[in-house]
Protein backbone atom coordinates (compact mmCIF):
# COMPACT_ATOMS: atom_id res chain seq x y z
CA UNK A 1 0.00 0.00 0.00
CA UNK A 2 1.52 3.50 -0.95
CA UNK A 3 1.67 6.18 1.42
CA UNK A 4 -0.65 8.78 2.04
CA UNK A 5 0.40 11.42 -1.06
CA UNK A 6 -1.30 14.41 0.15
CA UNK A 7 -0.27 14.32 3.64
CA UNK A 8 3.65 13.85 1.97
CA UNK A 9 2.59 15.88 -1.39
CA UNK A 10 5.73 17.96 -0.80
CA UNK A 11 7.86 15.23 -0.54
CA UNK A 12 6.63 13.43 -3.61
CA UNK A 13 6.63 16.78 -5.57
CA UNK A 14 10.22 16.83 -4.92
CA UNK A 15 11.17 13.25 -5.33
CA UNK A 16 9.13 13.44 -9.12
CA UNK A 17 11.34 16.50 -10.13
CA UNK A 18 14.36 14.02 -9.17
CA UNK A 19 13.52 11.29 -10.47
CA UNK A 20 12.48 13.60 -13.94
CA UNK A 21 15.80 15.34 -13.92
CA UNK A 22 17.92 12.05 -13.30
CA UNK A 23 16.74 10.26 -16.62
CA UNK A 24 16.50 13.51 -18.38
CA UNK A 25 20.81 13.58 -17.55
CA UNK A 26 20.88 10.49 -18.41
CA UNK A 27 19.32 10.88 -21.56
CA UNK A 28 21.68 13.36 -22.44
CA UNK A 29 24.68 11.76 -21.23
CA UNK A 30 24.07 8.69 -23.39
CA UNK A 31 24.30 11.08 -26.44
CA UNK A 32 28.08 11.70 -25.98
CA UNK A 33 28.37 13.97 -29.01
CA UNK A 34 25.97 16.69 -27.68
CA UNK A 35 26.36 19.35 -25.00
CA UNK A 36 25.53 18.22 -21.45
CA UNK A 37 22.38 19.76 -19.84
CA UNK A 38 22.60 22.77 -16.98
CA UNK A 39 19.84 23.14 -14.86
CA UNK A 40 18.81 25.34 -12.26
CA UNK A 41 15.91 25.68 -9.76
CA UNK A 42 13.52 28.02 -9.07
CA UNK A 43 14.50 29.36 -4.89
CA UNK A 44 11.10 30.80 -5.04
CA UNK A 45 8.20 29.49 -7.21
CA UNK A 46 6.22 32.51 -8.10
CA UNK A 47 6.77 33.24 -11.86
CA UNK A 48 5.41 30.11 -12.95
CA UNK A 49 8.19 27.21 -13.22
CA UNK A 50 9.95 25.18 -11.04
CA UNK A 51 13.28 24.67 -13.31
CA UNK A 52 15.29 26.21 -16.05
CA UNK A 53 17.19 23.96 -18.54
CA UNK A 54 19.34 25.02 -20.94
CA UNK A 55 21.30 22.15 -23.74
CA UNK A 56 22.74 23.68 -26.77
CA UNK A 57 21.88 27.48 -26.71
CA UNK A 58 18.22 26.82 -25.77
CA UNK A 59 17.14 27.74 -22.62
CA UNK A 60 13.57 26.89 -21.21
CA UNK A 61 11.57 27.72 -18.10
CA UNK A 62 10.03 25.00 -16.84
CA UNK A 63 6.61 24.01 -14.70
CA UNK A 64 6.32 21.02 -13.67
CA UNK A 65 3.08 19.25 -13.19
CA UNK A 66 2.32 15.44 -12.05
CA UNK A 67 -0.58 14.24 -11.38
CA UNK A 68 -1.35 10.05 -10.19
CA UNK A 69 -1.87 7.37 -13.05
CA UNK A 70 -5.30 6.98 -11.80
CA UNK A 71 -5.73 10.51 -11.22
CA UNK A 72 -8.31 12.46 -12.40
CA UNK A 73 -7.39 15.74 -12.98
CA UNK A 74 -8.42 17.60 -15.89
CA UNK A 75 -6.80 20.90 -15.97
CA UNK A 76 -3.28 22.62 -15.08
CA UNK A 77 -2.95 25.64 -12.80
CA UNK A 78 -0.21 27.56 -14.50
CA UNK A 79 0.75 31.21 -13.58
CA UNK A 80 0.93 33.53 -15.91
CA UNK A 81 3.81 34.69 -15.32
CA UNK A 82 5.48 31.51 -17.13
CA UNK A 83 4.10 33.01 -20.31
CA UNK A 84 6.51 36.09 -19.70
CA UNK A 85 9.37 33.58 -20.47
CA UNK A 86 10.97 33.18 -23.65
CA UNK A 87 10.11 28.91 -24.43
CA UNK A 88 8.45 29.21 -20.91
CA UNK A 89 6.32 25.66 -21.06
CA UNK A 90 5.10 23.44 -19.11
CA UNK A 91 5.64 19.24 -18.76
CA UNK A 92 2.75 17.53 -17.17
CA UNK A 93 3.68 13.62 -15.80
CA UNK A 94 1.76 10.91 -15.58
CA UNK A 95 3.56 8.04 -12.60
CA UNK A 96 2.76 5.23 -10.48
CA UNK A 97 2.19 6.57 -6.60
CA UNK A 98 3.87 3.07 -5.33
CA UNK A 99 6.94 3.41 -6.84
CA UNK A 100 7.00 7.12 -8.12
CA UNK A 101 7.81 6.05 -11.60
CA UNK A 102 7.02 8.13 -14.38
CA UNK A 103 4.84 6.81 -17.16
CA UNK A 104 3.61 9.47 -19.38
CA UNK A 105 4.21 13.06 -20.52
CA UNK A 106 2.32 15.87 -21.72
CA UNK A 107 3.65 19.03 -22.77
CA UNK A 108 2.35 22.36 -23.22
CA UNK A 109 4.08 25.02 -25.18
CA UNK A 110 5.14 26.56 -28.02
CA UNK A 111 8.96 25.63 -29.90
CA UNK A 112 11.93 26.32 -28.47
CA UNK A 113 12.43 30.38 -28.67
CA UNK A 114 8.12 31.13 -28.28
CA UNK A 115 6.31 32.19 -25.85
CA UNK A 116 3.29 30.15 -24.57
CA UNK A 117 0.22 30.90 -26.03
CA UNK A 118 -1.93 33.45 -24.10
CA UNK A 119 -3.07 32.16 -20.81
CA UNK A 120 -5.31 35.36 -20.48
CA UNK A 121 -8.39 33.39 -22.67
CA UNK A 122 -8.25 30.70 -20.20
CA UNK A 123 -10.76 29.99 -16.66
CA UNK A 124 -9.13 32.30 -13.54
CA UNK A 125 -8.14 29.49 -11.04
CA UNK A 126 -9.54 29.79 -7.44
CA UNK A 127 -7.81 29.47 -3.98
CA UNK A 128 -8.30 25.95 -2.59
CA UNK A 129 -9.41 27.54 0.76
CA UNK A 130 -12.58 30.05 1.63
CA UNK A 131 -12.50 32.87 3.44
CA UNK A 132 -14.26 32.52 6.76
CA UNK A 133 -17.78 33.01 4.42
CA UNK A 134 -16.59 29.85 2.76
CA UNK A 135 -15.85 31.95 -0.51
CA UNK A 136 -12.52 30.81 -2.58
CA UNK A 137 -11.22 33.61 -4.29
CA UNK A 138 -9.71 34.38 -7.19
CA UNK A 139 -6.15 33.32 -8.23
CA UNK A 140 -5.59 36.08 -10.25
CA UNK A 141 -1.99 35.40 -12.02
CA UNK A 142 -3.30 31.81 -12.30
CA UNK A 143 -5.23 29.97 -15.11
CA UNK A 144 -6.18 26.72 -15.48
CA UNK A 145 -4.86 25.05 -18.55
CA UNK A 146 -7.29 22.06 -19.36
CA UNK A 147 -5.49 18.82 -19.81
CA UNK A 148 -7.27 18.73 -23.74
CA UNK A 149 -4.42 21.59 -24.58
CA UNK A 150 -1.60 19.41 -23.75
CA UNK A 151 0.04 17.58 -26.35
CA UNK A 152 0.36 13.67 -25.82
CA UNK A 153 4.23 13.02 -25.92
CA UNK A 154 5.11 9.34 -25.83
CA UNK A 155 8.74 9.19 -24.87
CA UNK A 156 11.38 10.85 -22.67
CA UNK A 157 13.39 11.14 -26.16
CA UNK A 158 10.55 12.48 -27.78
CA UNK A 159 10.06 15.08 -24.60
CA UNK A 160 13.29 16.27 -24.90
CA UNK A 161 12.53 17.14 -28.99
CA UNK A 162 9.87 19.45 -27.95
CA UNK A 163 11.93 21.04 -25.23
CA UNK A 164 15.13 21.46 -26.80
CA UNK A 165 14.43 20.44 -30.83
CA UNK A 166 16.69 18.42 -32.95
CA UNK A 167 20.18 18.99 -31.09
CA UNK A 168 23.16 20.24 -33.20
CA UNK A 169 26.19 18.00 -32.92
CA UNK A 170 29.31 19.29 -31.15
CA UNK A 171 31.81 19.76 -33.79
CA UNK A 172 34.59 19.16 -31.46
CA UNK A 173 33.65 15.74 -29.95
CA UNK A 174 33.91 17.00 -26.75
CA UNK A 175 31.08 16.25 -23.97
CA UNK A 176 31.23 19.77 -22.46
CA UNK A 177 29.65 23.12 -23.58
CA UNK A 178 31.85 25.45 -22.50
CA UNK A 179 31.29 28.62 -24.68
Amino acid sequence: MPRNIPENSLYVEKALQHVFLSKLYQLVWASEDRPLLEVSTAEIDNRGYDVVLSLGGVTRHVQLKSTRLDGKRRSADINVGLAEKNSGCVVWYEYDPATLKIHHFLFFGGLPGERLPDLTKFKVAKKSRGTAEGVKTDRRSVRLVPRSRFKSVGSLEELLVHLFGELPRQSNGSKSCAR
